[in-house]
């Protein structure tokens, strides 16, 4: 299009079939400039507040005590104050001098106090900083003004204890020339304080004093009654936002006054939350009477002696004088009567409870914030709810049910922001790999080209590997034009509608073949399409001539299973919440498996095509137990499919907690049903097993020799490999509890690998002389001595045929299958120069698809439970050590570990040729690099390795491997392209993903699966129209903090 057509707007959130956009408690604020308003003070009409991470300021209109309760008001317009890179919160107007506020800000990077200024002649300059925290986290937030408005209280960690706490800090800002101590009791005079109502009595100089931590252990908030001294304080950091938490570390009121060493507990009635104390001093009937405000998740009534939870709300009760506390202390008594409730936020707003408040010590009125909101609660109505409630006290009435406040509707306070919003704007972030990268699969494409299917930061992508095994040199007039990257979903204009969790190449699907350039993957990922982001399974075209997905939200791809069309939670019969890192798909492409949050261990037949809707019966979930009833929950296992998809390897813990291995056979791959068979229990349960691989043994690569196999089919596993650390260690050197004289057995931090056979059904009823030879536990170069008559026989019989020619070229170890390199001994030392790398011709090296089929495996007799496991045997020619994986090489049987030591590294353990148990051992660490991940594709062609941000791409071969150690020095070759990778993101779109995902996660992964008996439906539908007025990440932070406090 042209240049001067209108540029392109994001998808709205509101266009999806459920959202019916904003409900009835907000309809009544303009839905224009209103933004996310956080953290309200006020003074005498002028309010200051946070929203897009900058302070603004606004003026209320002036109300007479003759107002309603509710009114109308005008728009409110509000002038912004602030201008960072970071975010800007908790302003603090000085009551004395109105034209400084305080307030905390990210200009410098942590988070510091500054003043600013607003007098005509000091509005050029910068803002002053008040401090520089020696702490990691700077100033937490600004809690008030103290003195008179000449000392400014913080919140911050402590920095006097090596124990990180939050405690209060003073901190004098306004200094004048009488030199007066403004911490003394004079300042508290009322000749003082007449002077300092002089509208042109002002500070002679503005610096900061001193800065002094208030001996307070714990505090987080405070406010300080001016006439006695006495601070009214909330103790603990609350790490838990939900209503029902009531443990010890609850939020509670505290009370310390002057001269006195101990702090009295004020809210000891009740277990919940009590924070947020505030001094309100009002006329009732003649008397200046004061009143405590706090804010408590307390209900309106009392069940028994005890209170019970309910949504935040402002209570008050008359402030407490020294006395009262210290004699009620001294007494053993609870000093606090029964508090009134000022507020019933619930009911008035659709359940959105109170969040914050600020009191106008000028006028009486109080500014509530509800959800994103501000409301004004006029002094009219806090005083008639005082006099009430002092009334009750006065003539005795019971307060076993506390009255709840009348017509609680307060004012709606219609602030307009006007702003450009600059952080809904698209975001372009780019992309670090390996930290942003979840999930990456290797898969050949239809032109002669590798690529690597990659999901970072919840979009996926295909990146080129550059200068692959086959690549074709481009013959057209961009002379060499390299692979390109394309995104596959989402769309430009949809970017954050979705979270992509993970994608996986699936190879051999019936419609991939020689002519047809399709590519198919299987993507998990959140289904816009549900009420609540819910998981899905997506067949999706990711080859370079596919349409990007995603991109339209009125035309949105349906899941073949998840998601809106099989329900949300697992009790509802959806996918729940998915381990991804679990989710593996077997080599030929007929199966995946996967495990959830619920303990499921899942296993799905694939569909062969896009429209198809996966049935009941295409998938199974596997039972709990193994034969041998040891437990396979699914929230910490392993899936491990074999070649051919027939079995799956599991990695569990035993009932002991040790890592053991199970098989279960799943029945022909083929068949569109899967039929659960025996689960048989691998490796002991005294020991650790892990990382199990299924492979093939040196003598099954010879007898493949042999057979007549086409090079891309292949039969499946005979042998499992697993690291074990079942060496037991007698050792005279630990410790207690035994002592230094007695030796004590003890578990070494190092593993061996282990070969399990898997004997078939076919090995067990004919025995072949070569195999009755090399078949056995202990083989080697002299196992052919023990039976010479029967070598002698079998090879006569089969001198009149080829194979009988290829079998005795075998077992005479003949070199013809050897690759013709230099020695072994001079590959491990990293000059293997590439030309040295030649395969011989019976060596085929495609980027083909191999095809593999599973034989059966005979698992023996039920009634012996580990029989199978006993067969695995030590391979002690490779030393133990600290490893962490294990491969096997596609065309032989050399093995691939991961070894932790000084880093995690990659050694190659190439086994001699058959008979010989020979082990030579190849260290492939690029110069100057730290490997970071490891992979195998998909289709088991091609390991993956990331090395400082660089993945590398090694064929599974040993030519492969032979190449990689070649390329060592300058580490150039067959890399995967993530230079210059970007992503792009609409902040709204984004914002409702993440509410919906944060809700799905609690949900799923709550420890009670009632909610605490919340209707976490209806949760989702009363916080969710607060995510379109968030502009910034915070903002999003704090409404799933309320949402996750209804638990």
């Amino acid at each position: 299009g042209s240049v001067f057509t209108n540029p392109p707007h994001p998808s709205s959130p509101s266009a999806l079939p459920y959202n019916n956009g904003i409900n009835d408690s907000m309809s009544k604020i303009p839905r224009d400039n209103i933004g996310y308003i956080q953290y309200p003070n006020i003074h005498n009409n002028t309010l200051v507040f946070a929203t897009e991470g900058d302070i603004y300021l606004t003026t209320l209109p002036i109300m007479n005590n003759n107002s309603p309760n509710s009114v109308q008001l005008p728009v409110m317009s509000a002038m912004r104050l602030t201008s960072t890179v970071g975010n800007a919160n908790t302003p603090h107007i000085n009551p004395k001098y109105p034209f400084l506020i305080a307030f905390t800000a990210t200009y410098t990077g942590n988070r510091e106090a500054y003043i600013m200024d607003l007098r005509p002649e000091h509005r050029s300059q910068p803002s002053m900083r008040l401090t520089y925290m020696d702490s990691a986290y700077g100033v937490l937030a600004i809690v008030g003004w103290e003195d008179d408005g000449r000392t400014l209280v913080v919140k911050a960690y402590s920095m006097e204890v090596a124990m990180e706490d939050e405690r209060l800090y003073r901190i004098g800002v306004l200094v004048n020339n009488d030199k007066e101590d403004p911490t003394s009791k004079k300042s508290f005079s009322s000749e003082r304080y007449q002077q300092h109502q002089d509208k042109n009595f002002l500070p002679n100089n503005l610096a900061v004093s001193d800065i002094k931590p208030i001996p307070l252990s714990q505090a987080i908030d405070s406010t300080v009654d001016e006439r006695s001294g006495c601070r009214y304080f909330t103790r603990f950091r609350q790490s838990s936002h939900t209503i029902r938490y009531v443990g010890g570390t609850a939020e509670s009121l505290w009370a310390l006054c002057p001269d006195q060493e101990l702090a009295v507990p004020l809210t000891s009635d009740y277990q919940g939350a009590s924070k947020a104390p505030r001094i309100y001093t009002i006329m009732i009937n003649g008397a200046m009477t004061k009143i405590l405000l706090f804010m408590s998740d307390r209900s309106g009534h009392v069940k028994g002696q005890t209170w019970e939870a309910a949504s935040m709300n402002l209570w008050g009760i008359l402030l407490p004088t020294e006395d009262d506390l210290y004699t009620a202390k001294k007494e053993a008594k609870n000093y606090l009567e029964t508090p009134f409730q000022i507020t019933s936020s619930s009911c008035a707003f659709g359940g959105l409870p109170l969040v914050e408040y600020a009191v106008d010590e000028l006028n009486g009125n109080i500014v509530l914030r509800i959800g994103a909101d501000l409301h004004l609660l006029s002094k009219k109505y806090i005083k008639q709810i005082i006099r009430e409630n002092i009334e009750m006290k006065t003539n005795r009435v019971l307060q076993n049910n506390v009255k709840k406040p009348k017509a609680f509707d307060p004012i709606s306070l219609p602030i307009a922001v006007f702003s450009d919003f600059n952080n809904l704007h698209e975001r372009t972030i780019p992309l670090k790999n390996s930290a942003d990268v979840s999930t990456t699969d290797i898969y050949d494409t239809a032109y002669g080209t590798l690529s690597a299917l990659m999901v970072a930061r919840g979009q996926l992508f295909v990146n080129p590997v550059r200068d692959t095994c086959s690549s074709t040199p481009y013959d057209g007039g961009a002379m060499n034009m390299p692979s390109r990257r394309y995104r596959i979903t989402p769309g430009s204009m949809t970017g954050g509608l979705i979270r992509v969790l993970g994608a996986w190449n699936i190879p051999n699907l019936p419609n991939q073949n020689e002519e047809n350039v399709s590519r198919m993957s299987i993507v998990l990922a959140t289904d816009p399409l549900s009420i609540t982001a819910e998981m899905a399974f997506y067949l999706i075209e990711t080859s370079s001539e596919s349409i990007v997905e995603f991109a339209d939200i009125s035309d949105l791809p349906i899941p073949f299973f998840g998601g809106h069309v099989n329900g949300g939670s697992v009790k509802d019969g959806g996918l729940g919440s998915i381990y991804v890192d679990s989710v593996t798909v077997s080599s030929v492409g007929n199966r995946i498996a996967w495990t959830d949050t619920d303990g499921r261990i899942v296993v799905l037949t694939l569909p062969n095509s896009v429209n198809i809707k996966v049935d009941n019966k295409d998938y199974a979930i596997l039972p709990s137990v193994n034969e041998n009833d040891e437990p396979m929950k699914g929230i910490e296992a392993g899936l491990t499919w074999s070649p051919g998809g027939r079995y799956l390897a599991i990695e569990h813990n035993a009932r002991n907690q040790f890592n053991i291995i199970s098989i279960v056979d799943l029945g022909d791959p083929n068949s569109e049903k899967i039929h659960v068979g025996r689960i048989v229990q691998a490796t002991s349960d005294r020991f650790n097993s892990m990382s199990p691989f299924w492979g093939r043994s040196s003598l099954d690569f010879k007898i493949d020799k042999l057979s007549n196999i086409t090079p891309n089919e292949k039969l499946g596993a005979t042998t499992l490999y697993f690291l074990s650390d079942r060496d037991i260690i007698l050792s005279s050197k630990t410790s207690s509890p035994w002592g230094t004289r007695a030796p004590g057995p003890f578990f070494p931090k190092k593993t061996n690998l282990y070969s399990l056979p898997l004997v078939t059904k076919e090995d067990q009823m004919t025995v072949e002389p070569m195999k009755e030879m090399y078949g056995g536990n202990f083989v080697g170069n002299g196992a052919a001595e023990l039976m010479p008559a029967h070598v002698s026989a079998w090879t006569r019989s089969t001198q009149s045929d080829e194979v009988g020619k290829r079998t005795r070229r075998l077992l005479n170890n003949d070199d013809s299958n050897k690759f013709n390199t230099i020695g072994y001994k001079e590959l491990g030392t990293n000059n293997l120069r590439r030309s040295e790398v030649v395969p011989n011709n019976d060596t085929n090296v495609t980027c083909n698809t191999t095809v593999f089929t599973d034989v059966p495996i005979s698992f023996g007799s039920s009634q012996h439970p580990l029989a199978f496991a006993r067969r695995a045997y030590v391979m002690s020619k490779i030393p133990a050590s600290d490893y962490l994986y294990v491969f096997q090489l596609n065309d032989g049987p050399s093995l691939l570990v991961a070894e932790r030591s000084e880093g995690v590294n990659l050694i190659l353990f190439h086994l001699g040729s058959f008979p010989s148990d020979s082990v030579e051992r190849i260290d492939l660490k690029p110069e100057g690099t730290i490997l970071q991940s490891i992979g195998l594709s998909t289709d088991r062609n091609y390991l993956y390795a990331t090395y400082s941000g660089n993945t590398k791409v090694i064929q599974n071969t040993l030519k492969g491997i032979l190449e990689f150690v070649g390329d060592l020095s300058d580490f150039s070759k067959n890399i995967v392209d993530t230079d210059d990778w970007f992503l792009s993101v609409w902040p709204k779109l984004e914002y409702q993903q993440m509410y919906d995902d944060a809700w799905r996660m609690l949900r799923d992964y709550y420890y009670d699966a009632r909610m605490g008996n919340v209707d976490w439906i209806s949760i989702h539908s009363k916080f969710l129209p607060l995510v379109s007025r968030c502009g910034r990440r915070e903002e999003l932070d704090d409404v799933l903090a309320q949402m996750a406090s209804e638990l």
